[in-house]
């Protein structure tokens, strides 16, 4: 047979074919006898280069040229179809295929799948050998996704801080879950766990007590596929987690994955804190029942020491001589102000132990109403009270009057010395956020000590000076405190003195 008549026997069959083909003579060359258009595409072949010439004097083995096309296992392959005169699948092999000028030219990475397949006559013997090859690329560019995919999610799976874990849940005949065994696990499992070599293993092996509840949950979502976040206790681990659980794979596998964190630290935190709001709330009704006693117990003597000093000063002032009736008049201011004492302790304790309701409160009104009640307890001095109208926010409106009560009381205490006294109410901005405040131009005090403005019994000024307790401040800041706000006082002796608080 010619060449000239195998290119005509050939053409119609191979040129039109969609594959990717060469038809070869079996000989020790391997002639090109046809080839396909979709060939000639793929490797920018010329038919009238090739057809006609041995298969190696086309595609020679070059080593030192990276993008020739290798031979030697194509020669082993198909000298093996010689010898068996059967099909021989190849290897995947890569190719770099030149790209046309017009595509910008250079080499573009291939994989084929070669197919060496021979054609026998009637008598058994070859008369044709087919090259197919499969383009594969896009199939080995997914397998190479998919196994770069892997590695990270191996790379994450092996990493993470969160144990993670996949289980396969087993049940009895009546569909009851009764153990599960573990599938995967990641080195974090270990170290939430305790568990050691579980992959593989029961959790009844691992575990024989380990509470019911693990497995009815497990079981549900591998029968029902709806997904699970719980807290639960492993009293066997002696360990809490929190866990997010969901099915995996098709139903009939009754898989599970898990993804867990010890909270075992934060759930023994939470009965310590549960431990101690009961202990609290132990001391508080103690508390209460000591304030209960200050409040009956004690004020029923001091009334007494109180109306027996003002009926011997009444009734036996002409018996007793001037420093007896000084004497007196002592007691009875000491008996006053502890009764006073008494009063401002019980409202600190009242203000500790209320509880907090916010609504909007009108700050620019009570203030207004407080001033209304102070010009009242001495109408003849002259104090000038300036109130910044619509000074509104949220808060326990009850508490926040007991705040500007104590302020402005303190306010007009310290100017009782002033002939022209002026108090002022309003707002500025400090760091960004609303901060309330209460001027004035009193007694004022020295900035080394405001450290002790805001501690119970801690006076900068004498009773003679000024008369109080030490408890006012300390309550405004509780309220203050209690509001998640802060407090703070800036001041000079004898030039007054201006407190601020946010809510």
């Amino acid at each position: 047979m010619t060449i000239r008549a195998a290119n005509l026997d050939f053409k119609l069959l191979f040129e039109s074919a969609p594959g990717l083909f060469l038809v070869l003579r079996p000989d020790p060359d391997f002639m090109i006898l046809g080839a396909s258009d979709a060939y000639l595409r793929a490797t920018l072949t010329e038919r009238e280069k090739i057809v006609g010439r041995g298969l190696f004097e086309v595609f020679p083995d070059n080593p030192d040229d990276p993008h020739a096309t290798g031979t030697s296992n194509l020669r082993s392959s198909l000298e093996r179809v010689l010898a068996t005169k059967a099909s021989d699948t190849m290897a995947v092999q890569k190719y770099d295929i030149r790209r046309p000028e017009s595509e910008g030219g250079g080499f573009e990475e291939r994989f084929w799948s070669p197919v060496n397949s021979p054609v026998l006559g009637a008598n058994g013997q070859i008369l044709y050998i087919i090259h197919r090859v499969e383009d594969v690329t896009e199939w080995k560019q997914a397998e190479e996704a998919l196994r770069k995919s892997e590695e990270k999610y191996r790379t994450l799976f092996d990493s993470i801080d969160v144990g993670v874990c996949t289980i396969e849940v087993l049940f009895d005949r009546n569909d009851k879950p009764v153990d599960y065994r573990f599938l995967e696990v990641n080195p974090s499992f270990e170290k939430q766990t305790g568990i050691q070599n579980a992959r593989g293993r029961r959790m009844r092996e691992i575990a024989p007590l380990h509470e019911e509840h693990w497995f009815e949950i497990y079981g549900k979502i591998a029968l029902t596929g709806e997904p699970a976040r719980f807290e639960n206790q492993a009293a066997q681990l002696h360990r809490w987690y929190d866990v997010y659980a969901f099915r995996l794979g098709e139903p009939q596998e009754r898989q599970v994955a898990i993804h867990f964190k010890d909270i075992t630290e934060r759930k023994q935190a939470e009965e310590n804190l549960k431990n101690y709001a009961t202990r609290l709330e132990a001391v508080n009704k103690e508390l209460e029942a000591f304030s209960y006693s200050v409040s009956h117990d004690l004020r029923a003597p001091l009334r007494h020491v109180d109306g027996f000093s003002q009926i011997l000063l009444e009734d036996y002032a002409d018996k007793l001589d001037e420093p007896g009736r000084r004497y007196l008049q002592q007691v009875r201011e000491a008996s006053q102000q502890m009764a006073q004492l008494i009063d401002d302790l019980l409202n600190l304790s009242r203000v500790t132990r209320t509880e907090i309701r916010r609504e909007p409160v009108d700050l620019s009104q009570i203030a207004e109403q407080i001033a209304e009640g102070l010009k009242k307890t001495q109408s003849g001095r002259i104090v000038e009270f300036m109130i910044e109208k619509g000074l509104t926010t949220e808060g326990d409106p009850r508490l926040l009057r007991v705040l500007l009560d104590n302020l402005f009381g303190n306010a007009w205490k310290y100017t009782g010395k002033r002939p022209q006294a002026r108090i002022e109410f309003g707002r500025t901005m400090r760091d960004g956020k609303a901060a309330y405040f209460v001027r004035d131009n009193g007694a004022g005090f020295d900035m080394a000590y405001a450290h002790k403005l805001f501690g119970v019994f801690q006076r900068l000024h004498t009773l003679s000076e000024f008369p109080g307790t030490g408890i006012g401040l300390v309550t405004v800041q509780r309220i203050v405190h209690r509001h998640e706000g802060q407090v703070w006082a800036e001041g000079a002796v004898d030039q007054g003195a201006i407190f601020y608080f946010t809510l």
